[in-house]
């Protein structure tokens, strides 16, 4: 039996709490997740690209893709359900499943667990690079303005209640290019993936690692566990990895467009080395904490462009053609 926390908990005073449940592992379970049996395949029901993923359970994930395509898995099988857009949902994270986010398009859109709604207008964004949800009904979004030379990071925080939405600027920050990629971490704090890495710490934007780090040149993904430790896919086939404050690089071998994971010491790093093309190699990587292992896939695997783990360690991994891999 393996006992789960939730990534957000509730806070009164100085005191948190973080309230835990059961879940069970037929296969047994070691270092805090499910032991696997392996990537298998699942029968998806479409061939559209599929980018994005997020579920509150193994038994419930949500997969977006191109033009509006959702899909949800209820742990027999993947239904397709309306998403309300023609927008490719790029982005899907939540914390429940009433409060699920959208990155559709450059558009913000909210799923209450009955229906969409594109909150972009309301709170007066007309262009999102990055969300990352942090609590029910609340979701941190990058945003850039200016121009070169003088390009600045904006992080609002964009929270719910009722029918209404209000956004609040957070911070901002001087970058130098304009890609950006979010990873909440408990208690409201975020790591940026931009140039230089960011966390907001609750209080200001600062920097991210004892010494700054521009990580936004070919960014293409963040996971973080805390304040000092993340992992940041590039297109050249990069990890930075941000350990103890102190940051180091590692070449994979294949461009990580998704990592996604359990701990900083049980991560896996999702892409291929040419996730735009069908002519690249599919690959998912196992970062241990201290190097990267890749991990057998099916025969005839195909284009890898997004994904979601589990707090139970089961991966869901999507790509081209309707791919959608379980595992490990």
């Amino acid at each position: 039996m393996l006992t789960l926390y939730p990534p957000t908990g509730t806070c009164s005073g100085s005191a948190c709490s973080y309230p835990s449940t059961s879940a069970s592992c037929p296969s047994g379970c070691s270092n805090g997740a499910c032991n696997g049996t392996g990537w298998v395949a699942m029968n998806s029901g479409t061939m559209n690209t599929l980018y994005s993923a997020w579920g509150s359970s193994p038994t419930s994930v949500w997969v977006g893709g191109v033009s509006g395509t959702l899909l949800h898995w209820n742990g027999a099988q993947w239904q397709a359900r309306a998403s309300g857009t023609t927008d490719s949902l790029r982005t899907l994270s939540g914390t429940s499943e009433t409060s699920l986010f959208a990155r559709a398009g450059w558009t913000l859109r909210h799923f209450d667990g009955a229906n969409w709604q594109d909150i972009s207008a309301l709170v007066g964004f007309t262009y999102i690079d990055c969300i990352t949800a942090v609590a029910d009904r609340t979701v941190m979004v990058g945003t850039f303005s200016g121009s070169v030379g003088n390009m600045r990071f904006n992080l609002t925080r964009v929270t719910g209640s009722g029918g209404s939405w209000v956004a609040t600027l957070l911070g901002s920050s001087t970058v130098t290019e304009a890609h950006c990629s979010l990873s909440a971490l408990p208690g409201g704090q975020v790591v940026v993936a931009s140039s230089p890495a960011l966390v907001w710490n609750g209080a200001a934007l600062v920097q991210a690692g004892a010494t700054a780090r521009d990580v936004a040149s070919q960014v293409s993904s963040i996971y973080a566990t805390s304040p000092d430790h993340a992992l940041v896919g590039r297109e050249s086939y990069n990890v930075e990895i941000l350990n103890a404050g102190q940051w180091t690089s590692l070449n994979v071998g294949f461009e990580p467009i998704a990592i996604v994971g359990t701990s900083f010491t049980r991560a896996f790093l999702i892409g291929g080395t040419d996730p735009s093309s069908t002519l690249g190699l599919p690959s998912i990587a196992l970062w241990d904490g201290a190097g990267a292992t890749t991990q057998t896939l099916p025969a005839g695997t195909g284009v890898l462009l997004g994904g979601w783990a589990a707090p139970t360690g089961e991966v869901f991994a999507v790509g081209g053609d309707g791919l959608i891999l379980r595992g490990p």
